[in-house]
Order: C-alpha cells, then structure tokens, then sequence
C-alpha cells in the first residue's frame, strides 16, 4: 500500500516537472532525485490451516483462490461433511504438487476448485448443481494430463461430484 502512494506520488512529481520543464523552457530533468525502486516482496510460502503448500509451488497461482480453498475446507468440515473436506483438500494439494500440470492447468485447476469448494459450503438444496457439473467436467479435462495424480484425482472428483449430485 504504502509503496503504492510512493510510486504514485514519484508520478505526479514527474508530471509537475514535465510541466515546469514546458513551461519554461529549461530542463528539470536534472533536478530530480533519482531514487530505486524497492525490491518486490517474495512470499515464501503462504499460511494456510486445511492445505499444505510448498514454497515453490505457492507463485504458480492466486493465493487468494488458495484461501478461498483452505477457508471452504473448513467451513465444509465444521459443517459435517468431513469426507467433502479431505476430498478438496486432497485434490488441491495434489494439483499444486503435480509435474505432469503446465502452470497455467494448475491456475485454472485452483481457479475451479476455489469455485467449487466456495459453492460447496452451501446448503445442499441451494447449491448450483448445474455450474458445478460444468466445472466438474472441465476440472477432468485439465486433470486428465496429470499421470502423476490419477488415482487422487479420480477418487476425490467423485467424493465432489456426489456433494452436487442430486436435484
């Protein structure tokens, strides 16, 4: 936030020198302190309470999908359905630990299952059964690559998919 104001601020004196500087005539350019810019802030790894996430696979995707994620896992667990919870759990850690996964296949892997796990927690007569069938098919498009994860996969899809089974 803070170096958000900063480079904001870097701009508008930028601009307010351009402006001096057409104005009258005389370079200003020279005038400005140059200053470097602050080093991105690498985050090594995210804290979550339901799923576990190595540090190298973390960059891969939104972390904030993954929150949506781990949160869901334990509102789904604190709700009963603790066979629900370890599916996506299961099935998430898998996706983000995959080889045989491009990163932009576990993006949108994480992107459907944040979605899922999100309408998961649902009442199960309010739960959108049909946009979750899609997405279901969509996640065993992407999911069908991964070698490495078959076994995980194809168990926890069809713990998921019984959760918006139904009409």
């Amino acid at each position: 936030m803070v170096n958000h104001q900063i480079a904001s601020l870097e701009r508008q004196a930028d601009r307010a020198l351009d402006d001096m500087e057409m104005a009258t005539g005389v370079p200003m350019r020279a005038l400005m302190i140059q200053r470097p810019r602050p080093q991105p802030i690498a985050v090594h790894g995210a804290t979550f309470n339901s799923i576990n996430i190595t540090d190298s696979n973390v960059g891969v995707v939104n972390t904030g999908q993954l929150t949506q994620v781990d949160t869901a896992i334990g509102v789904i667990g604190r709700q009963g359905n603790q066979r629900l919870a370890s599916a996506l759990k299961s099935l998430t850690e898998a996706v983000m630990v995959s080889a045989a996964l491009a990163a932009p296949s576990k993006k949108e892997a994480v992107e459907i299952l944040s979605a899922l796990s999100t309408e998961a927690t649902a009442p199960s007569a309010h739960r959108k059964r049909g946009v979750a069938r899609a997405l279901m098919a969509r996640l065993k498009e992407i999911l069908s690559v991964g070698v490495d994860i078959a076994e995980v996969t194809q168990t926890t899809l069809d713990v998921i998919a019984t959760a918006f089974a139904g009409g």
